[in-house]
Order: C-alpha cells, then sequence, then structure tokens
C-alpha cells in the first residue's frame, strides 16, 4: 500500500513521462516533415535551374529574327 505522498510522485513521474513521450512524439513528426520540405525544396531548386538553362538556351538562340527587337525595327 502507498502513502499519498509516494502516490503523488508517482502521478507526478507519470505526468512528467508522458509530456516528455509527446514531446519525442511532436520531435519525430517534426523531423519527419523537416525531411519532406527539404525533399520539395530540392526538387522545387532542381526545377529552377533546368528553367534558368531553358531559358538562357532560348535567349542565346532568339537572338535572330524572333526577338522583339527585330519585329520592332
Amino acid at each position: 500500500m502507498n502513502t499519498l505522498v509516494e502516490c503523488e510522485c508517482m502521478k507526478g513521474r507519470i505526468r512528467h513521462l508522458s509530456k516528455m513521450s509527446e514531446l519525442v512524439v511532436e520531435q519525430s513528426q517534426l523531423r519527419h516533415e523537416l525531411e519532406e520540405m527539404t525533399v520539395l525544396v530540392s526538387k522545387k531548386d532542381a526545377e529552377i535551374a533546368l528553367l534558368k538553362a531553358q531559358l538562357a538556351k532560348a535567349q542565346t538562340e532568339g537572338q535572330g529574327c524572333n526577338t522583339p527587337e527585330y519585329f520592332l525595327n
């Protein structure tokens, strides 16, 4: 049989451990979200690099009669 003080200490520890468990789970979820976002940003960075390369290519190839300056003169 436990005394009142022992019961309160046990309940306090359980609450403390419960809160710690919640924080560990939340931390794990946040790490997972961060990993997903990092992958998404990497994909977007690769897409931006590809679009920049396509733009640069189009700008260098488009120096002929397809440029707006040609039509304006």
